[in-house]
């Protein structure tokens, strides 16, 4: 019994060492090394967010939203209305971070009865998208 103990204990010690190593391996190859950007392909991206309410993090999200470094995309925002606190952070972060002109600002306007407002808004933003958008990204603030 005691045999089968010592080398159950080592079988462990050793699946903990192999485990130790191949989260360093993948730390080192895939999550500190850089992937060069294919730039080839890019196709025309839009990222739709639903807003309603100003959550802590939205201005900060935005910012870095708009520093991607993939070149093709805009950002539409939907704002329920413009008395709502998020719609001055978006317009804030609109003329603070947008050097690309890059982020749109709409607010809902005629919400559905059929669904809620953030389906509401997410409709509205696809029928304001432009024919030359392939891809959509929708986030949620």
């Amino acid at each position: 019994m005691l045999i089968a103990m010592i080398i159950t204990a080592g079988l462990l010690v050793g699946l903990s060492v192999l485990h130790a190593l191949t989260a360093k391996f993948f730390k080192i190859c895939i999550v500190n090394g850089k992937r060069p950007a294919n730039y080839e392909f890019q196709p025309r991206a839009t990222v739709i967010i639903s807003v309603r309410g100003c959550d802590p993090s939205l201005e900060k999200n935005l910012a870095r939203l708009l520093q991607q470094d993939y070149q093709n995309y805009d950002v539409l925002v939907v704002v329920d209305h413009q008395s709502d606190d998020a719609w001055n952070v978006v317009q804030h972060v609109k003329s603070e971070f947008d050097t690309n002109q890059r982020l749109k600002i709409v607010e809902l306007r005629k919400p559905l009865n059929s669904c809620s407002l953030k389906c509401s808004a997410l409709i509205q933003a696809l029928d304001e998208l432009d024919g030359e958008t392939e891809v959509i990204v929708l986030l949620d603030a």
